[in-house]
This record gives structure tokens, C-alpha cells and sequence, in this order.
């Protein structure tokens, strides 16, 4: 049992009026963090990109973490978020509510998995509810495009928001793209395909830290369609890293690298890339690969940029977080279109026009 003087000081943090569901998310919040399991699945339900206070979670992440790994007391607790500009009862608020149809115990995904016997452990097919398929990767507990499908969002968020086909039709010599993120390649393939009709010259470098789920997505063309037609370049990708085709009048130059972006990006092999015109971001949310999002990051990325090229980077974030980063970074930032439930997106630039 507790004592009187203890109990009084739970209701001066509380306060005279207390709101019992700011009481329950940190006390029932707490004892459930401390379950490693159960920690676990609540991170995979506030991370879900369906969750409506998903971004706002993000923008509170590390403190309201803090709050729930802490042992100290209420009053304690209180005491010290008071001398960082905050209080308990506020920050008890910031603790994301559970929807429990995501609450699941048999995949940290957004829907149940569909199993792949190559690769069991790592990649497996999902169907998102737009009924298109996408690829779910266990380790980072997310799946790739998971609002409208991955050709939809590619569409609409690198090739139609970007004008990529006007500015091809109006660009002269090779057009250069940097697709950081190739993971299951639906970007560059959708890229590729939206712009075959025309006479173009695109060098195409993508980037990512493996090429494991594009060789899992090469696997199921049934279930990705935007991989159709493109089976052997795709392949010979793979192999060699490096592939040159036509598709008409287009005309395609595609590298992989496949290392350590943040490294890559501080070496000396960056300085002799071809500066790009567009730039296709799409990392892992800053939750699950915090690296790829940081301001130095995209300091020395927009140090790269030629400042006579105008160049897009389109991304699918609407974090508050991720755009005052940008900023600090150099870039000029605005609002993207609509993508599945997310309302905007964020596109940035080397330039204001």
C-alpha cells in the first residue's frame, strides 16, 4: 500500500481535476514497456504508417521513451520534466493510443504475411488493402510503399509530383537520377517505365545497403507487376552492378552501389559521381534507420548538388522533424502531394524555383 504523503503527491502532479486516461497511458504504458515482447509490439503499432499519431510519436520519440523506461517516481519524474519545459501530465499525453487491429502477435506488418520459402526470415510478400502486393522487411519491421502500393506511390510521388516526364521532354543530354534506397527497386523501375516512350538519356544510380529484397521482388513479378518486362536487366543488375539497355527511343545507364550510404557519402568515390537532376529518397522511416535522416547527412548530400542543376528530392515524410532537417541542411523545403492516408509528403530542392 502507499502512503498518504505519496498519494498526495501523485495528485499534485495529476492535479485536481485528473484525467484518468493520462494517468492509465503512463501507468499501464510503463509496466507494458518493460516487457520486452510487449515493448516490441507497441512500437510496431505507433510505428504503423496507418497510425494517425504516427508523426507526432516520432517528433516525442526519445522523451516519451525516457518516461516509460524510467523507475523513478511520479513526483520525481514530474520534478524532472518541469526543469526541461514540460510536465508529466503533458508529456503522459504524447504516449500513442493502441488500435487494436494492428495489435498482432504473428507479424510486426501491416497485414498478414504472405511466406517465401527462399528467404523465409528476412522479406515476405504482403497484400496492402489497396490489394496491391509489397515487401515486407522483418528486420527493419516495415514494409516497402505500404499506402496505395509501391508502382502507385512511385508514380505519384517521384515520377508525376516531379514533372519527370516534362522535364525530359524538355531536357537535353543525359538526365541523372540518385535512387537513395532501391530496396525492392519499385522507384527506379516505375521511373523507367513511365519514360520508356521517349527519347531520353537517363543514367540511373541507385544505392542501398543490400540487394537482397531486390532479389527477393525479382522472384515475384505475378505479385509486383512493375517488375514485368524488366526481368533480365533487373538480373544482370544483380550480377554486375551495372547494366545498359534501350527501350525505344530510351536510352538507360544503371549503376548499383551497394554499401554504406552515410559512409559512401563521405568518401572520396562521391565526389566523381554525375551530379544529379533528381534525387528519389526513400530510406527506411527515420524511426528505423535514424542514419539515413540526419542533418549531417543531407548537409554533404546537398553539398554534392551541382547549384547550377536544379534538382528535386521528393520524399515520402511529412515529419516536422525530417523538414526542419532538410533546412538546416540547405535545402528549400515544401509540402508533396497526398499519398494513400498520409494528407502531404515533402518535397525539397537545391533551388527555390
Amino acid at each position: 500500500m502507499r502512503d498518504a504523503a505519496a498519494l498526495a503527491a501523485d495528485a499534485d502532479v495529476w492535479g485536481p481535476y485528473a484525467s484518468y486516461d493520462d494517468v492509465a497511458r503512463f501507468e499501464y504504458g510503463r509496466r507494458m514497456w518493460r516487457l520486452a515482447e510487449m515493448r516490441e509490439r507497441l512500437l510496431t503499432n505507433w510505428l504503423d504508417e496507418r497510425h494517425p499519431h504516427r508523426e507526432r510519436f516520432l517528433e516525442h520519440r526519445a522523451l516519451v521513451e525516457e518516461v516509460l523506461n524510467s523507475e523513478e517516481s511520479v513526483a520525481a519524474l514530474d520534478a524532472k520534466l518541469r526543469q526541461r519545459g514540460t510536465t508529466l501530465r503533458c508529456l503522459s499525453r504524447e504516449i500513442p493510443v493502441v488500435f487494436g487491429q494492428w495489435f498482432e502477435t504473428r507479424e510486426p506488418g501491416r497485414a498478414a504475411p504472405i511466406a517465401d520459402a527462399a528467404k523465409p526470415n528476412e522479406y515476405s510478400l504482403v497484400r496492402l488493402r489497396s490489394g496491391a502486393h509489397s515487401v515486407h522487411a522483418r528486420s527493419y519491421a516495415e514494409t516497402m510503399h505500404p499506402g496505395i502500393g509501391p508502382a502507385a506511390e512511385a508514380e505519384a510521388l517521384y515520377v508525376r509530383q516531379t514533372g519527370l516526364i516534362e522535364r525530359l521532354r524538355a531536357h537535353h543530354g543525359e538526365f541523372v537520377i540518385w535512387d537513395i534506397g532501391l530496396g525492392a527497386g519499385a522507384n527506379a523501375l516505375t521511373a523507367l517505365r513511365q519514360t520508356e516512350a521517349l527519347d531520353a538519356s537517363l543514367r540511373l544510380i541507385s544505392f542501398d545497403s543490400t540487394d537482397a529484397p531486390l532479389r527477393f521482388a525479382s522472384g515475384h513479378p505475378a505479385e509486383l507487376p512493375y517488375l514485368r518486362g524488366y526481368e533480365q536487366e533487373v538480373a544482370r543488375l544483380i550480377e554486375t552492378r551495372h547494366v545498359r539497355f534501350r527501350r525505344g527511343a530510351q536510352r538507360v545507364d544503371w549503376t548499383l552501389n551497394i554499401a554504406d550510404f552515410p559512409a559512401l557519402l563521405q568518401s572520396p568515390a562521391a565526389a566523381t559521381w554525375p551530379r544529379p537532376h533528381l534525387i528519389l529518397f526513400d530510406p527506411f522511416s527515420p524511426a528505423r534507420n535514424p542514419a539515413m535522416w540526419t542533418r549531417p547527412l543531407l548537409a554533404q548530400l546537398y553539398r554534392l548538388l551541382d547549384p547550377a542543376r536544379p534538382c528535386l528530392l521528393p520524399t515520402y515524410s511529412r515529419s516536422t522533424q525530417v523538414r526542419v532537417t532538410l533546412l538546416l541542411a540547405g535545402f528549400w523545403v515544401g509540402t508533396g502531394r497526398a499519398t494513400g492516408r498520409k494528407e502531404e509528403t515533402t518535397v525539397a530542392a537545391n533551388r527555390p524555383e
